[in-house]
């Protein structure tokens, strides 16, 4: 799974996936990122590299100005 983003600005970039009981399952990214359009590859694994169950799951991206979260479905 890809997530995609757009800065407007140079900002460092933190996005974590959590699931349905908001559990932290990975971190993706922590690290600055410059300005444009970005994607971040989720491959469905946790911490451990395992992978997780079908479900649903949400990451969490957090930027210099802004925290959004969207939900992920797995389904494999």
């Amino acid at each position: 799974m890809n997530i995609d983003f757009v800065l407007p600005a140079n900002s460092n970039v933190i996005i974590d996936i959590c699931n349905i009981r908001e559990q932290h399952i990975k971190s993706l990214a922590n690290h600055d990122y410059p300005t444009g359009t970005h994607s971040v590859n989720w491959a469905g694994t946790d911490k451990n590299k395992n992978q997780v169950a079908n479900g649903v799951y949400f990451y969490q991206m957090k930027t210099d100005d802004e925290i959004s979260s969207r939900k992920m479905l797995v389904i494999r």
